[in-house]
């Protein structure tokens, strides 16, 4: 179950991945499409630096 502390733990692991990487998350997709893309077909993002990793997948595992 998906709750307000599960959401900003996700929302945190998106904002040290905009940090990391300098790009605007799932810029080439409508919002119907980013949602379809996390919540049905689990997409994530693709973390470019192997330091940051760990930390920004544990936040992104409170989402399920």
């Amino acid at each position: 179950m998906l709750n307000s502390k599960s959401s900003d733990v996700y929302s945190y692991g998106v904002v040290l991945w905009e940090v990391v990487t300098q790009k605007i998350p799932w810029d080439e997709l409508n919002p119907m499409q980013v949602v379809a893309a996390l919540g049905f077909m689990n997409r994530r993002l693709e973390i470019p630096d192997p330091l940051w990793t760990s930390l920004i997948e544990s936040c992104w595992c409170w989402f399920h």
